[in-house]
């Protein structure tokens, strides 16, 4: 009999994994996430997002020094992944970022969705381009869903239209299932 291609006690794919991990954050079990998302990272495709939660979760247990670890090795190894600049986030909320840079790339960011949000209430035709801009050009997952969430605050057919467009070009599945709902 041939051996899988994935093979763990606990899960049959890193898939599996990947997802128990976000089902065991969600319930706040997160010495269960850890173990998920350590799981989930042996595989290549969602090794940077499974370091990423774990990171994540290893905070949640105040093991500063792991997640450091985890989230500092993905930012050196994988700097242009849409992952990095979320780990760079992680690590100033966390007290651990001491890059200036940093600091102000978060409140860049965070000063930019403020201002799109209220000109999307305001004047949303002016909003909209300016957001479908930062949805596909921002490498933060983070800012990727707050942006999606801003399309959802509009019932125009275009957005309806550019969203089912965005769910079916996407690869993160996170991004997709939020643009579903």
């Amino acid at each position: 009999m041939a051996q899988p291609a994935f093979a763990d006690d606990h899960y049959a794919s890193a898939q599996d994994a990947y997802d128990e991990g976000h089902v065991s954050l969600l319930s706040k079990n997160w010495r269960d996430a850890i173990q998920a998302f350590s799981t989930a990272s042996k595989d290549r495709e969602l090794k940077t997002a499974a370091h990423y939660w774990q990171a994540y979760a290893h905070y949640q247990v105040k093991q500063k020094a792991q997640a450091r670890r985890l989230l500092e090795r993905l930012i050196k190894r994988e700097p242009q992944s849409r992952w990095a600049d979320d780990a760079k986030v992680l690590l100033w909320e966390n007290g651990d970022g001491n890059e200036l840079e940093t600091q102000q790339a978060a409140l860049d960011e965070e000063l930019q969705l403020f201002t799109l949000q209220q000109i999307m209430f305001n004047k949303p035709d002016k909003a909209l381009p300016k957001v479908y801009e930062l949805l596909e050009g921002s490498r933060s997952e983070r800012v990727k869903q707050n942006a999606i969430q801003m399309l959802g605050l509009s019932d125009r057919r275009e957005v309806v239209d550019y969203l089912f467009k965005y769910i079916n070009n996407e690869n993160n599945k996170d991004l997709r299932h939020q643009a579903i709902q």
